[in-house]
């Protein structure tokens, strides 16, 4: 058996048994949507990847050997972890809407969207993604310390929450 197939196997039994985890998480009676939603998802997703992984290298035998990675897909990469560390780093202390809103126009940028299409698209995304946590689902999300709390704040308030 291949490690990749052994490596599907683990997290295929992994993400089965977060969900189960997950599906006992207490339910608040004023949220209709409960934190267990969006966790489950994203672990129904890898299950069904896992399973995908393991027909494909069991039952088709079908192997991708992929291709070296070159020098403009290795920067790339490297830019990407940095961003990601970059944006988990800064997120307790700017907040979750504001280091969105910068970082989140500047990764675009980095792949090479357009300079007004990605300042727009980080907007959108940010207030998006405020809105779908804060309001919709009522999850709290880090709003960052000293006056990056009151902005997020205030945004927030123009919501109702």
């Amino acid at each position: 058996m291949k490690g990749e197939t052994i490596i599907s196997i683990l997290f295929l039994f992994l993400a089965i048994y977060f969900i189960h985890l997950t599906l006992q998480l207490p339910n608040p009676p004023w949220v209709v949507v409960g934190p267990h939603v969006w966790p489950a998802i994203l672990l129904i997703g890898v299950v069904f990847s896992c399973i995908g992984i393991i027909y494909n290298n069991i039952v088709n035998k079908k192997y991708v050997i992929p291709e070296r990675i070159g020098r403009n897909e290795l920067i790339r990469l490297i830019g990407t972890l940095i961003l990601v560390f970059s944006y988990s780093a800064l997120l307790d202390f700017l907040g979750f809407f504001i280091t969105t809103l910068i970082l989140f126009p500047i990764y675009l940028r980095f792949m090479g969207v357009k300079l007004w299409k990605s300042i727009i698209a980080g907007i959108f995304f940010a207030i998006f993604a405020l809105l779908l946590f804060q309001v919709a689902i009522m999850a709290s999300l880090p709003r960052g310390q000293g006056i990056f709390y009151y902005l997020t704040s205030y945004i927030l308030s123009i919501f109702g929450r």
